[in-house]
């Protein structure tokens, strides 16, 4: 069953391939910054903008008293 953005086979790969070239310590911080930056960021920025527009639509149909 497919996981929203690839969660789970994303950070084995990420661990497979990048593991290697860093500290095992720096492996979980740069993988949750990754994450952050590269999928929930979006997310984040697409709500806020979503929300944003529907306040501006209900603003734009407000009866001008």
């Amino acid at each position: 069953m497919p996981t929203p953005g690839g969660s789970g086979g994303l950070e084995g790969l990420y661990a497979l391939f990048i593991g290697p070239l860093m500290p095992e310590a720096l492996l979980a911080p740069t993988l949750l910054t990754w994450r952050l930056l590269g999928y929930y960021l979006f997310i984040a920025l697409g709500a806020y903008l979503f929300l944003h527009q529907l306040h501006q639509r209900r603003a734009d149909r407000a009866p001008p008293y």
